[in-house]
């Protein structure tokens, strides 16, 4: 059996006994970045001072704070629109299930006139490239939303019934789920 080396623990008490008595030079050194300690063995080590911890912890605040803030105000709102008609040729549209190819989806806004209707409206009408009418109905209680991507919704706040936006090549997709919504 062999006897273990006790010559690294030794060497570490003498370097934190070294440590202790030039106490005095880290106090002296506080204006800078970071204290250089040398030893008695000749070692030197680089310390960061408490001035230079604190620095660094509120650079990593800011970024974390300009982060969140970007992370939060970059999500879009808009509006609903009110009395608008917008036209849009699509070239995909699933229809509660069934699916469409290069229809014109009609979306117009109504405001209520408070004498017969009390609520929000949007007409839609869909049309295929042959002029027949493949889907046209009028929801109540709905808003239309179009947003600076080109895409549009139609429905409630965080419910939506229509969706149509741009895929990957630039042509505009549909979906409608009139009961369920969209996800």
């Amino acid at each position: 059996m062999t006897q273990p080396d006790y010559s690294v623990a030794t060497e570490f008490a003498d370097f934190r006994t070294d440590i202790h008595s030039e106490l005095a030079v880290i106090l002296e050194t506080t204006r800078k970045q970071t204290t250089l300690i040398r030893t008695k063995k000749g070692l030197t080590i680089e310390i960061l001072t408490i001035k230079a911890i604190l620095m660094k912890l509120r650079i990593l605040l800011i970024f974390m704070i300009f982060n969140f803030s970007t992370s939060l105000f970059s999500q879009e709102t808009t509006k609903p629109l009110t009395d608008t008609e917008i036209m849009r040729n699509v070239s995909s549209m699933d229809i509660e299930g069934k699916e469409y190819e290069n229809v014109t989806v009609t979306l117009k806004s109504i405001s209520p006139d408070y004498f017969f209707y009390d609520i929000f409206r949007v007409k839609v009408t869909i049309v295929d490239m042959e002029g027949n009418t493949v889907w046209k109905k009028t929801l109540k209680n709905v808003f239309l939303y179009v947003f600076s991507d080109g895409q549009i919704q139609v429905g409630k706040p965080n419910f939506d019934r229509i969706l149509i936006k741009k895929n990957y090549s630039g042509a505009f997709t549909g979906k409608i789920r009139e009961k369920e919504g969209v996800y």
